[in-house]
């Protein structure tokens, strides 16, 4: 039980950190919902619809603290199960997205796991998928098209000169 834990911790700190009473609500909030994408994860589908129906109904959203811990949580599990285990995962998490954020969160997941496999896969010189991914990534959140880094991704993927320059820092490493 995360939240009376929370509160007791809470409850035991100076006066002088009171202020740190004011985020009790998001931590509780985000506990569950790190413990609903959890259990979906790993295939308890009964406990993640419990967990994710008790942050709603406390008010959660899809923020982009979530967004940035799902997201690494799912590239974790896609690298140790493969890609298919992955979508199947993100599968069953659409609707529970879709009730804290609406359709714009699942793009929005998708797009932040596109463009980490993108990054991921160009620095370790398997640039062959790089511009589908980061396509994928654009189509679904924009903001990239004016991201530098991964304009320069895209750019040096599809022209290979990124090649010689990673090669060179890595021989001077």
């Amino acid at each position: 039980d995360h939240e009376s834990l929370l509160r007791r911790i809470l409850d035991q700190l100076p006066v002088e950190l009171n202020w740190l009473s004011d985020q009790y609500a998001w931590a509780a909030m985000q506990g569950y919902l790190l413990k609903g994408a959890r259990a979906l994860i790993w295939g308890r589908a009964d406990d993640g619809k419990r967990h994710f129906e008790k942050a709603i109904k406390l008010g959660a959203r899809f923020d982009e603290y979530f967004l940035n811990t799902l997201t690494h949580k799912l590239l974790d599990y896609e690298a140790e199960f493969g890609a298919e285990a992955g979508e199947d995962v993100f599968q069953a998490l659409i609707p529970f997205l879709e009730k804290l954020g609406g359709k714009s969160s699942v793009r929005e997941l998708k797009s932040s796991l596109s463009i980490n496999q993108a990054f991921k896969n160009y620095h370790a010189g398997d640039r062959a998928n790089v511009p589908a991914q980061i396509l994928d990534a654009i189509i679904n959140n924009p903001r990239y098209l004016v991201n530098r880094g991964t304009l320069s991704v895209l750019f040096h993927s599809i022209t290979g000169n990124g090649n010689k320059q990673d090669q060179q820092a890595t021989k001077s490493r």
